[in-house]
């Protein structure tokens, strides 16, 4: 399935019920490419939300180390809360599909523009046939994310990829991914300068136990986040949100 048709059926779909205590994130996420230039740009695009509206978010790592986050919602309703929301800024991400499997993404603040070509494999169509057959409830426990991510490393070649773990505001995060493309071909630039080809990466970022994958990946799917401490129900209610 092409990403713009797995992105528009998302958006025909019925609207999360806010009524849970888990965060729930829907959409597509460009996990990581790196390029010549040393830039590092991901993308999250989550059409639904139960937390408010759906947003796009641009992660960008400068050659110097930095990280830069721009997001069409403020910081704390967008995935940089659960990472660096000190260095988040609220912008316009524009997002426009130039045919089946090529996106282009715009960020006028920074006068960045992406493009992005999405391809299948038969590792990324294996991969996606036995993750759409994995239930929720079994990737939702550590052991059975655990199993899943070290098979999608093993099937895809992506060192660090991983469905569940911690990040910074003490919650857990866990993957449900339901189809995964290999970014095939990608170029970027900002003002006049050209990021240069993709590269493989030799060092691998993280966020908490989130890694930037060395391989170019795209996953669609569900992400879900345990509740904030403060937030945790008490009884029967925390062992169903658990």
């Amino acid at each position: 399935m092409h990403p713009q048709t797995y992105l528009h059926r998302l958006a025909e779909g019925s609207a999360y019920s806010s009524n849970d205590y888990r965060e729930r994130l829907q959409g597509l996420a460009v996990l990581g490419v790196t390029f010549e230039s040393g830039h590092v740009l991901a993308l999250r695009h989550f059409e639904q939300t139960n937390a408010g509206p759906g947003f796009t978010a641009l992660w960008m790592r400068e050659p110097n180390g930095d990280w830069h986050f721009f997001s069409t919602n403020p910081p704390e309703r967008s995935c940089a809360k659960y990472v660096l929301p000190e260095l988040a800024d609220q912008t316009h991400v524009h997002t426009n599909w130039t045919d089946d499997r090529t996106l282009r993404v715009d960020v006028p603040a920074i006068s960045l523009r992406w493009y992005i070509e999405f391809a299948e494999s038969r590792r990324t169509r294996f991969v996606s046939a036995v993750m759409r057959r994995v239930p929720a409830s079994v990737l939702r426990k550590r052991g059975g994310s655990t199993v899943a991510g070290l098979g999608a490393r093993m099937g895809l070649g992506a060192d660090g990829l991983r469905f569940a773990g911690d990040v910074a505001t003490g919650q857990i995060f866990h993957g449900i991914p339901r189809q995964v493309w290999q970014v095939s071909r990608s170029n970027a630039a900002a003002n006049t300068f050209d990021f240069g080809p993709m590269v493989q990466r030799n060092q691998q970022e993280k966020f908490g136990d989130f890694y930037i994958p060395a391989a170019p990946l795209a996953l669609a799917g569900v992400l879900e986040f345990s509740p904030l401490p403060a937030q945790l129900p008490a009884g029967s209610e925390l062992a169903a949100a658990a």
